[in-house]
């Protein structure tokens, strides 16, 4: 089938039982997910083969696991838990460790900040933490300082919560949904409770895509706009 950029991914199994197939590409490398492992082989097989007919060679070839590690990320089939690899996390801490009394521009902070992120892709709670960092960073670019107590407060927070940062394909949709909005003098939280279902159909979009999709989304979507 075609694969088609902003269109909510595709569940490996669905309500009827049917197994389906994804396909994670970021640059050159590639990872099939699937329930079946001979469906995930076979998928790879073919994938190879057509490269191959192009001339283009493929390298460090894993076979079908419930284990893998790609990209810094290690998913666990048997668990559900998509978390980092220990080495990158290692870093990560080490580095935060280090910043604690470290001399720095707002251009190196910068860079940490840019990790932090990646970081907090599988629990995106974590964003939460930074505040100040960012005005920091603003405000000494080319400047080395020591970091703000502020600042160190919030590499601290972030250092020891990224423990729990992680990611549960299994978890189930919650049926309270909130929203929310802040400006520069507030912020606004508005909570309401829905089916799972309809809290399922929504939260598999994104909401920007509304500005780059030429068709309408789901219905539970335009409810979400117009809500």
């Amino acid at each position: 089938g075609i694969v088609e950029d902003r269109r909510p991914v595709p569940l490996l199994r669905d309500s009827e039982g049917v197994s389906h197939t994804a396909v994670l590409i970021y640059a050159d490398n590639n990872n099939h997910l699937r329930v079946e492992r001979r469906d995930v082989e076979r998928g790879h097989e073919r994938m190879i083969t057509s490269l191959d007919a192009v001339q283009l060679e493929t390298h460090d070839v894993v076979e079908a696991t419930t284990l893998a590690e790609s990209l810094g990320v290690r998913i666990d089939g048997m668990s559900g838990l998509v978390t980092p690899t220990a080495a990158r996390d290692w870093r990560l801490d080490r580095a935060l460790a280090a910043a604690q009394e470290a001399w720095m521009t707002g251009e190196e902070l910068q860079v940490l900040i840019g990790h932090m992120t990646v970081r907090a892709l599988l629990h995106r709670g974590l964003m939460s933490v930074l505040r100040h960092a960012y005005v920091f960073v603003q405000r000494s670019y080319h400047r080395r300082q020591r970091l703000w107590p502020s600042v160190r407060h919030e590499l601290w927070l972030f250092r020891h919560l990224a423990v729990m940062g992680v990611s549960d394909l299994r978890s189930p949709w919650h049926t309270i949904v909130h929203c929310t909005d802040a400006c520069l003098t507030g912020y606004c939280i508005m909570a309401t409770e829905w089916h799972a279902e309809d809290a399922a159909k929504t939260g598999r979009m994104d909401e920007r895509w509304r500005f780059k999709r030429e068709t309408r989304s789901c219905a539970s979507c335009e409810r979400t706009w117009h809500a």
